[in-house]
């Protein structure tokens, strides 16, 4: 079948002189895997890495299909996984499945049908694993590749209206909105004007700002430990990284900059950030964290148990104060 030497041969090519550094995290002995991402974190490099350093280039127990590939114009995901297991097939990986409609319950399908098949598929940031069609939340071990390139900047182009129903307009008023937001962040939006400004309702507001965050442009921080889906406005809005800061906004706050990089350092790292009352940053629900320049004062966070000041510009930290470049170092 064509698509296996299209996969031989995509394996073969993969460059093995870098690895992004969740390669030897993942435990790649679960049966459904899910690795998200935006456009350009290496999805697609990353499966086919693992590929050829645990099956070598031509073992035809594992097949790499990319779900965007004419091919499947014509031809049933389903119909390949039975062939696939059929003919000895032990490992299916498939790339961009938000390309396939209804893939949640197509995954699931696979997934109930050939128990031992193990399935591994990746897809745009955006995607909502938790809804609609076949529910994956109890079954995928999910994984979340940060951002390594400028490509996510066309996800409001490309992916969104490929998994959300949206028109032109939506799209113009999500650019506005990551615009009006990157003028100001991070803050504790005034959402009714922010809506008003969009010329939008709430719910359509709320639904841009989260499809935002989820396309890894923005960083949403609540008070609470919560989900995105269950999210109803958040405390404070951050972009997501220092680079697109820099990319979208003509003179960076630097005290903005070592917020937003302390931010996405932390919940690269997967550990959960929360906004406090006191100090900038409550870490895993215990740990409380001031950041700012060289010198930086406790005072903000003095006798809180548990907190330090994470500060910028020096080399070496001393008693409860940390150099922000540490941070770096997570991931």
């Amino acid at each position: 079948m064509r698509l296996y030497e299209m996969s031989r041969r995509l394996v073969h090519e993969t460059s093995m002189a870098f690895h992004r550094y969740l390669l030897p995290a993942v435990n790649w002995g679960n049966r459904l895997i899910c690795l998200k991402g935006a456009k350009g974190t290496g999805r697609t490099t990353f499966l086919l890495q693992h590929i050829r350093e645990s099956f070598g280039e031509a073992d035809d127990k594992c097949l790499f299909v990319s779900l965007d590939n004419i091919w499947f114009a014509a031809h049933d995901v389903i119909d390949l996984a039975d062939w696939h297991w059929k003919h000895g097939g032990t490992h299916l990986f498939l790339d961009e499945v938000h390309h396939l409609r209804s893939w949640q319950t197509v995954i699931k399908n696979i997934y109930d049908s050939y128990p031992s098949l193990n399935i591994v598929y990746t897809g745009s940031s955006l995607l909502q694993l938790e809804s609609k069609g076949g529910d994956l939340s109890r079954l995928r071990v999910p994984y979340t590749l940060p951002c390594l390139s400028f490509r996510e900047n066309q996800v409001l182009e490309i992916d969104y209206p490929q998994i959300e129903d949206v028109s032109t307009a939506t799209i113009i008023k999500a650019k506005k909105m990551l615009m009006v937001l990157a003028e100001s962040v991070p803050q504790t939006p005034r959402m009714a004007q922010l809506y008003r400004e969009l010329e939008t309702d709430r719910n359509q507001g709320l639904k841009i700002l989260k499809a935002l965050a989820r396309a890894g442009l923005l960083q949403l921080l609540s008070s609470q430990k919560v989900s995105l889906k269950d999210m109803s406005r958040p405390e404070k809005i951050f972009l997501d990284n220092v680079n697109l800061m820099h990319a979208l906004v003509r003179d960076v706050d630097t005290g903005c900059a070592r917020e937003t990089f302390f931010l996405n350092q932390l919940r690269s790292a997967w550990h959960d950030v929360t906004y406090p009352a006191q100090g900038d940053f409550l870490v895993d629900g215990k740990w409380l964290f001031e950041v700012g320049g060289k010198g930086k004062k406790f005072a903000q966070i003095a006798d809180v148990p548990d907190s330090f000041v994470v500060a910028d510009d020096i080399e070496v930290g001393y008693g409860s104060k940390i150099p922000l470049w540490l941070f770096g170092f997570l991931y």
